[in-house]
């Protein structure tokens, strides 16, 4: 994956790309989480803000300040581990992917072979992101 967004950066198609490599697991709450998130993507924390709050500004560009078409892609490993406790922020991640302003990529690995099963039993998520589940 980051030799195929250098190769697109080379190649001018894709301007800016910041690019986060988290391991799900290692995260008590989705709040640590997104702390983590946004100190490996450069972001600055917003006053007033949680983390939540900063990254869905940031990736739904909901300020509409930003005149840059900074893109960001989220490696999330163990994507799995935050169907039980952290479902809030599986919704909130999916959300911001999906939003019609979005600056957000997200690619999820699981362990689960059945994920595609699991998220659609989320009520809220209901699956509607054009998730494309690929098994190695």
């Amino acid at each position: 994956m980051n030799e195929v967004l250098r190769n697109l950066q080379a190649e001018g198609t894709l301007a800016d790309v910041t690019v986060a490599k988290l391991n799900a697991q290692l995260y008590s709450t989705g709040e640590l989480m997104f702390a983590a998130l946004m100190q490996s993507l450069h972001i600055k924390p917003q006053p007033g803000k949680n983390a939540t709050s900063t990254l869905e500004s940031v990736f739904c560009d909901t300020n509409k300040t930003s005149s840059t078409k900074q893109l960001y892609v989220v490696v999330l490993d163990e994507i799995d581990q935050l169907i039980s406790g952290a479902s809030l922020s599986l919704y909130a991640l999916f959300g911001w992917a999906k939003s019609a302003s979005n600056r957000l990529v997200l690619v999820g690995i699981a362990n689960l072979l059945d994920l595609g099963v699991h998220l659609k039993h989320l009520h809220r998520l209901q699956c509607t992101c054009n998730c494309e589940v690929v098994r190695d």
